[in-house]
């Protein structure tokens, strides 16, 4: 193999002409095969066009998914995008609402303070941002995901995200 996962663009110059390797080096990776003799036009055009579909594909990225059941309705989260869909309706979330929810996701089962979720979501010690403001979020966040029982609060301690097991 060429590369174990996706890369930049690969032309495999080569002297050999016959299909057998022409396909050898293809079915390694190779985006394009060129055998000699070739002109230097066209291989620069071969590889400029190469690279804006490469940069095409590079721009729309990754996505990043994690999915989980609440109350009976799949939740996909788009990490890359910052989309959240319940069921195949996205839900509109603020910047804060997301990555808190992110913050959850990425603990699920897991008791997280508020002084926890303070500095993870909003990078703030006690004092600087209140304790009311995580209540807030989750309050609005528990609305917006119609799930109020997907986030327990544990009086006391903090919260816990808890999807359908």
């Amino acid at each position: 193999r060429l590369r174990a996962v996706d890369g930049p663009p690969v032309i495999l110059l080569s002297g050999r002409g016959e299909e057998a390797d022409r396909v050898l080096g293809l079915e390694m990776g190779a985006d394009d095969y060129v055998t000699k003799p070739f002109s230097g036009r066209e291989l620069a055009v071969r590889a400029r066009n190469m690279i804006r579909r490469h940069a095409g594909r590079v721009s729309a990225g990754p996505h990043h998914h994690r999915t989980f059941t609440i109350g009976g309705r799949e939740m996909t989260i788009d990490i890359t995008a910052r989309r959240v869909h319940i069921d195949g309706e996205e839900v509109s979330l603020t910047p804060k609402e997301f990555d808190l929810l992110d913050c959850f996701t990425r603990n699920a089962r897991q008791v997280l303070t508020k002084p926890q979720l303070l500095r993870a979501v909003w990078q703030a010690e006690v004092g600087w941002v209140g304790e009311a403001t995580v209540t807030e979020h989750v309050r609005r966040l528990r609305r917006k995901l119609g799930c109020g029982e997907c986030i327990d609060t544990l009086w006391g301690v903090g919260y816990r995200f808890d999807p359908d097991t």
